[in-house]
């Protein structure tokens, strides 16, 4: 049996690890049916595609910052740019909610004018943003995107009167933005560079009170950087746990049980290799950091309600309940409620067995 083994290709072993990732992710629970759950869809008045909202309660109001891409992604990675063909971008709505989360006014988010011409980095748009509160001011991350390769094919496109593009990522830059906003205006704004010097830099986890911000760059490693100075200024690095090989960041860190509480994300990319699949699957879970920022506790793998592309932006409590803000399909956004006390018991200490 060993040499039979030791026979087989490559490509078969790594064809069954993909299929065992697959079936994992299909069995990860889907919280919208949980009892007590309630799941409602963002749809713009004036119809076009939003994913990856983010929320917060600010002010004493409900407010939600929403991606709203100005092209469609095709599963086989290709591009139709439907607004203008010369534009590959995306802009940012900011949604007021009232108590019950319904949409009440719908804001695109502008630039200041003394702003002007200052966002090179953000040159085909600010993406996936995250609001935070720091010192009662509000505040957005959002991740810039800057590609002159893209301007290229979008005009090469243009010339033979197609919409359908496979864009060039080749010289394509992400970097991290930070921007204090006032009503919908941006009137402050950094870019904040790759720590490690990275062309590409997502998902970074804001946080904010009235003494401290930052935001977790990575949860394995454990890395945290302090937002009040110049540049961001790394913490002590806390430890991290083996469970968290392989996870990224998604919402902003909220305040929970004398620490923080957040939603992080694991992409499976690799299952777009499977023959008659062919897409990746987003899994996410709860992950309670205390004050220090070590993990306290976390639960088990999940799915919000479909099997494909999932992406948690937005965290914020509501009163006994929680709302997560998500992304489906990068052309969907979506609300979820779910009981507190749920979410306490999805959440299992470090050292005892995941369920």
């Amino acid at each position: 049996m060993l040499a039979l083994t030791q026979r087989l290709p490559a490509s078969f072993g790594k064809k069954q690890q993909m299929l065992s990732t697959l079936l994992q992710c299909m069995l990860a629970p889907r919280l919208a049916l949980r009892a007590g759950v309630r799941v409602t869809e963002l749809q713009h008045p004036d119809g076009g595609t939003m994913t990856n909202p983010s929320i917060i309660r600010h002010d004493g109001k409900w407010l939600i910052a929403t991606r709203r891409p100005w092209y469609r992604i095709n599963p086989d990675g290709t591009y139709i740019v439907g607004r203008d063909i010369r534009e590959f971008s995306t802009s940012t709505v900011l949604i007021e909610c009232d108590d019950r989360l319904v949409p009440q006014t719908w804001q695109d988010v502008v630039v200041a004018p003394s702003l002007a011409g200052t966002l090179d980095d953000a040159r085909n748009g600010l993406e996936d943003p995250r609001l935070f509160e720091v010192g009662g001011r509000l505040h957005c991350f959002w991740s810039g995107l800057r590609s002159d390769s893209i301007a290229r094919v979008l005009a090469d496109a243009a010339r033979v009167g197609t919409q359908l593009v496979t864009p060039d990522w080749s010289d394509t830059t992400s970097t991290m933005m930070l921007a204090g906003l006032q009503g919908n205006e941006i009137t402050t704004a950094r870019s904040l560079r790759s720590p490690f010097g990275r062309n590409r830099e997502k998902n970074w986890m804001p946080f904010g009170t009235a003494e401290q911000s930052g935001f977790v760059y990575s949860v394995n490693p454990m890395l945290v950087f302090d937002l009040r100075t110049e540049g961001p200024e790394a913490r002590q690095p806390a430890p991290t746990h083996e469970d968290l090989v392989g996870w990224s960041g998604s919402s902003q860190l909220v305040p929970w049980n004398g620490g923080w509480l957040a939603v992080i994300h694991k992409a499976h990319r690799d299952l777009r290799g499977i023959p008659l699949f062919r897409k990746a699957v987003y899994t996410h879970r709860f992950l309670h950091l205390d004050a220090s920022f070590g993990v306290v506790s976390m639960s088990s793998p999940f799915r919000f309600q479909s099997l494909g592309i999932e992406f948690c932006s937005g965290l914020a409590i509501k009163g006994e309940g929680v709302v997560i803000s998500y992304g489906v399909d990068d052309r969907r956004a979506m609300l979820m409620e779910m009981p507190r006390a749920d979410v306490e018991k999805m959440l299992v200490g470090i050292g005892r067995k995941q369920g």
